[in-house]
């Protein structure tokens, strides 16, 4: 355990580094989200005051991007209702908002940004391949899309950027194409053994200036591209883990000992003498 803790400071300071020389400046993340979707039954929410738990900070990176006028990253703690043995429910996500980018100019930057993490761990990434589903008939749809990813995975040998990835619905805020709906303006970097570790886009600017009217600060008119990155994806990676689950770096078990037993025998709180007297 002490080397897995060991092994994310050495990986944050190099993703740091990395956006520092970029002149992306690193800022908070939103603890909790404007409810901006319509059906949040898979969200955890808190329905008094009309919020949910980010899944990703879908809004607060455009928002903090274009307030400030300049490029944003955050590390942050995130929550999706995911199922399987390779998805973590509460995880990090390296997070990037890139002002007045298009698809084009974000995609080698996500690229050179695992290949030089990857470098500074002392474990060297082949060059990427790139393919775009937008040419590949028979992946049209998430299932089609999600198969066709799990064949990759346990095959590959190099690391793959897929453009133009299909969704019955594209991700909130992000932009598609108006001749092929299904089609999202973005990309998944896909790592051998691991598949997916990084996602992004162009964002729909038009719907995040919408869903701040609620504020008196009108945002700016720009447009940007995002990525977002799960930290234990690329950790499992790096250190050839089978199990995600073993990239998590406190386990989020509770004592199997009561806690009110913990409360009364005095476990919780720690008594010391007060200073210059006696016990």
């Amino acid at each position: 355990m002490p080397d897995l803790y060991e092994h994310y400071l050495r990986v944050l300071t190099l993703i740091r580094e990395f956006f520092r020389e970029r002149d992306v400046v690193e800022f908070l993340p939103s603890c909790a989200m404007p409810r901006l979707i319509t059906e949040p039954e898979e969200q955890m929410t808190a329905p008094s005051c009309n919020l949910i738990l980010p899944y990703s900070q879908t809004f607060a990176k455009p928002v903090a991007s274009l307030l400030l006028g300049r490029s944003v990253w955050m590390a942050a703690p995130c929550y999706r209702q995911d199922e399987g043995d390779d998805h973590l429910r509460w995880y990090y996500q390296i997070t990037a908002e890139f002002l007045d980018l298009r698809l084009h100019d974000v995609v080698p930057i996500a690229c050179d940004l695992v290949r030089s993490v990857s470098r500074g761990v002392g474990r060297d990434l082949p060059e990427f391949e790139t393919v775009d589903l937008a040419a590949e008939h028979d992946i049209q749809t998430d299932e089609a899309f999600d198969a066709w990813c799990e064949a990759w995975k346990r095959d590959a040998t190099r690391p793959l950027v897929a453009l133009n990835k299909p969704h019955a619905t594209p991700p909130y805020a992000h932009r598609s194409y108006r001749e092929r709906p299904n089609l999202e303006v973005g990309f998944d970097l896909l790592l051998p053994g691991v598949g997916e570790v990084m996602s992004g886009g162009e964002r729909n600017m038009a719907l995040i200036r919408e869903a701040y009217r609620f504020s008196d600060v009108d945002l700016p008119r720009a447009h940007s591209a995002s990525i977002g990155m799960g930290l234990e994806r690329l950790v499992a990676y790096l250190l050839d883990l089978s199990d995600i689950r073993d990239a998590v770096l406190l386990q989020n078990r509770v004592a199997d000992v009561p806690w009110n037993d913990l409360l009364a025998q005095d476990m919780y709180y720690e008594r010391i003498p007060l200073e210059g007297h006696e016990a």
